[in-house]
């Protein structure tokens, strides 16, 4: 058994990650034995960080083989990364990845769906678009319900940040 922390800034997200986790390994993209223990991450600026990452590998009971946080980018994910990487212990940085959207998580709902962002936050996007075609809006509540909606070809083949997570998980 491997475990990973993941700590994810999203509430909704633990969820949605603990379901692709699972549709991940049903479909064979990472390995049956990758288990995940899933928090809530804090805020970018937030000092807690490096209290979080230092417990779990130093103090915790598990044997959590690496950590990735995951944050929205708003934007700027770069920014976002510098701030988070000041607040991983430099001793830690080989066990932790930054996994940073431009925006936020629903990209890859949109992405999948095939839906245009036309310079709108991804989340905005969805739920026109959910409007449109099912007459429903789409509510952050609703996140885990759309991992079985991803196209993992899509993913594996346009996005670096998909990409970089299957990697992740497979090491």
């Amino acid at each position: 058994m491997v475990i990973f922390k993941f700590l994810v800034e999203d509430t909704y997200g633990i969820e949605f990650f603990k379901k692709l986790i699972n549709r991940l390994k049903i479909e064979d993209l990472i390995p049956t034995e990758v288990r995940i223990d899933a928090d809530r991450a804090p805020a970018a600026c937030n000092k807690k960080l490096d209290r979080i990452l230092t417990t779990t590998f130093k103090f915790s009971t598990r044997d959590f083989v690496k950590a990735i946080v995951i944050h929205d980018g708003d934007g700027n994910p770069e920014n976002k990364r510098r701030i988070l990487l000041n607040h991983v212990p430099r001793d830690l940085r080989d066990r932790v990845e930054l996994l940073i959207f431009e925006d936020e998580i629903e990209e890859w709902i949109c992405k999948s769906l095939e839906y245009r962002l036309r310079g709108l936050k991804p989340s905005v996007a969805l739920s026109r678009n959910l409007e449109r075609d099912q007459g429903r809006r789409y509510e952050k509540r609703n996140l885990p319900e759309f991992v079985d909606q991803l196209n993992f070809d899509i993913l594996n083949n346009d996005d670096e940040r998909f990409k970089k997570l299957i990697i992740f998980l497979r090491n």
